[in-house]
């Protein structure tokens, strides 16, 4: 029992050591050049004034749950279900989190695959939501670009 309980406290020491160290690494790197200029999404809905005065080409992200008016599938792909999958039962729900732009097409380099229930799912998933046209998010009747998390669910019927 003791040493169950030894090597419990002995992972724990060893698991915050490596989050602390880490954090201390983080907060040492300076930016690079693909970092330097990048934005994070905005979580608070900008005012009439502030939104008057952003230009098209600023590029702030916003989140989903501040827009007026959530980004909607017009169109896209048909979803392909891989074979290996169907023919195992395999079944679940992709999480894709994307950035859907002005024009409510993805932009390619955003999309990131957040949970998945397997691999062979991901690029798939991934050809869908490159593929899909969006109604552009809007904020006081304004397209605008935004961050989301997109469910794709693959069911054998």
């Amino acid at each position: 029992m003791r040493i169950v309980i030894a090597m419990a406290l002995s992972l724990m020491v060893m698991v915050l050591c490596a989050s602390t160290l880490q954090a201390q690494r983080s907060a040492r790197r300076p930016a690079t050049a693909a970092t330097a200029g990048t934005k994070r999404p905005s979580s608070k809905a900008p005012s009439d004034s502030e939104l008057a005065s952003l230009k098209p080409d600023e590029g702030q992200v916003f989140m989903e749950s501040v827009v007026d008016e959530r980004p909607e599938v017009l169109s896209g792909p048909a979803l392909s279900y891989p074979d290996l999958l169907r023919q195992a039962g395999v079944q679940g729900r992709v999480l894709v989190q994307a950035i859907i732009d002005t024009s409510g097409r993805t932009e390619p380099r955003s999309v990131r695959i957040i949970q998945s229930p397997n691999p062979g799912f991901d690029e798939p998933a991934r050809d869908y939501v490159l593929g899909a046209m969006f109604r552009p998010a809007r904020i006081h009747g304004r397209a605008v670009r935004v961050l989301v998390n997109l469910p794709i669910d693959y069911k054998i019927r």
